[in-house]
């Protein structure tokens, strides 16, 4: 299944069997027992899976915290009408490896480090450990980070064939039973657009107001069933020529329900991510070195924290130059609260 069509002069929507083959791969290499919940490919399969494709799934998870999902960056290099799985992995390969491996990890605030220093550590041991250094707060395990920048044509070539294993009858099955779902989407984004600007639609989406403003030249809105998150914004820095948001939305995600709540609740209810939240809600966005010093607390105690909000979908990333800075997501606390009211049989 695939379709791309221009909505206006900068609004593009687009829906690619591909895209989802890289979704489906993040999503089992993050969480493998929900990615089994999804009922598209059996147990036996993703064994067999882990035993050829070992190399990538122990490298990646040695190094999760550090590249979680930034490997959808080169999208951005590569989305067009004719998007394939070879024209992004032909894209990446077109790039220096400093390069290439600088974009593939979110580097420390304020590290310092260049895309050359990253291509002398491939050689020099050196260099190598002073890059570790840097970021073992996020990554523990030497060996597998060692992998990751010295064996990385290795750990892409991995990804992409098991991506393309991933295209199977029943993912397309899947797709073509989702229609509506899409075909919804779609007809939402029009009425949306003849209302509101492309970035109007794009910062309601995400429930937040972006630091990162462009200009950009393009939006591409990619609905997914396979994101394992509610969504996701990639885009180049502020300034940048031909610069392009791509906005990857959830469309299956099921109703929140008291199921899904009670782990939100659960991580509100300590009170140094409750400090966080308020602070986010009345002073975001806000980087992790600015939340360290307004809590006076240490930074792998707030990174810490932060991740586990992140994976509740309580509180937005986003990436400006080499800084994350957080907010905290309307549209979930919207959720959450609905919710409470709706259980308890409040009306305010």
């Amino acid at each position: 299944m695939t379709d791309y069509q221009v909505m206006s002069d900068k609004a593009i929507y687009t829906v690619s069997e591909d895209i989802e083959a890289m979704l489906a791969c993040l999503y089992l290499l993050h969480d493998e027992d929900d990615f089994l919940a999804l009922n598209l490919y059996s147990k036996a399969q993703i064994e067999d899976w882990k035993k050829r494709y070992r190399f990538l799934f122990e490298t990646f998870h040695a190094v999760k915290d550090l590249t979680n999902i930034s490997i959808l960056d080169f999208l951005l290099d590569s989305i067009s009408e004719e998007l394939s799985l070879d024209s992004i992995q032909s894209s990446i390969a077109r790039l220096n490896k400093g390069e290439r491996i600088y974009r593939l990890i979110d580097w420390p605030y304020d590290c310092g480090i260049a895309s050359e220093t990253i291509l002398k550590a491939l050689s020099d041991d050196g260099i190598l450990n002073s890059l570790f250094f840097t970021v073992q707060e996020s990554c523990s395990n030497f060996l597998g980070f060692s992998c990751f920048l010295r064996e990385n044509d290795r750990y892409l070539n991995e990804f992409f064939d098991l991506s393309r294993e991933l295209i199977n009858d029943a993912l397309r099955e899947k797709l073509v039973s989702s229609e509506k779902q899409f075909w919804d989407f779609k007809n939402n984004l029009i009425q949306d657009l003849q209302n509101e600007s492309p970035f109007e639609v794009s910062q309601r989406m995400m429930g937040k107001k972006f630091k990162n403003v462009g200009p950009y030249d393009h939006y591409y809105f990619v609905p997914t069933l396979l994101l394992f998150r509610k969504c996701v914004r990639l885009f180049y820095n502020d300034g940048t020529s031909n610069n392009k948001q791509i906005l990857i939305y959830n469309i299956s995600q099921p109703q929140f329900s008291t199921i899904s709540l009670l782990p939100v609740l659960k991580i509100i209810s300590d009170e140094t991510r409750y400090q966080i939240l308020k602070l986010l809600q009345h002073t975001s966005p806000l980087n992790s070195k600015e939340l360290s010093r307004e809590l006076q607390l240490a930074p792998s105690t707030v990174s810490h924290h932060i991740s586990l909000l992140k994976d509740v979908g309580l509180i937005n990333e986003e990436p400006v130059k080499n800084s994350k800075y957080y907010s905290i997501s309307e549209t979930k606390m919207k959720e959450v609260l609905k919710k409470l009211l709706e259980d308890f049989s409040i009306d305010l």
